[in-house]
């Protein structure tokens, strides 16, 4: 997706959902219960979704040299190795930090 088709979509896809939302308060559409939420937001995803399609065809990409570090894809794989990780403490290193948090996860979910 282009940045402008970023935009657009986003701006688009809120709108019509905030469309569906007035539609409802005037009484135009009248869905019982969650229904105008739910209706407002597969709307907003599918003007998001088409607006974003159409928006990336009609403009310019940026170049790839601007998206390493952003797109995985994009960004050579020597970028990926920290060497000054090894000199860290265990606990400020992104592996352990994200086990103790996957750990703690897994047990409030089994506590609540």
């Amino acid at each position: 997706m282009t940045p402008t088709a970023g935009w657009v979509s986003l701006i688009g896809g809120t709108l019509s959902a905030v469309i569906v939302w007035l539609l409802s308060l005037v009484g135009v559409i009248n869905l019982p219960g969650q229904g105008t939420a739910f209706v407002a937001a597969a709307t907003g995803f599918v003007v998001d979704l088409i607006l974003a399609v159409l928006v990336s065809l009609g403009t310019k990409p940026k170049p790839a040299e601007e998206l390493v570090g952003f797109v995985y894809s994009e960004t050579p794989k020597s970028n990926f190795h920290d060497p000054a990780l090894k000199t860290m403490p265990v606990l400020a290193r992104p592996v352990p930090l994200a086990c103790i948090a996957l750990a703690m996860v897994i047990v409030l979910n089994v506590l609540f």
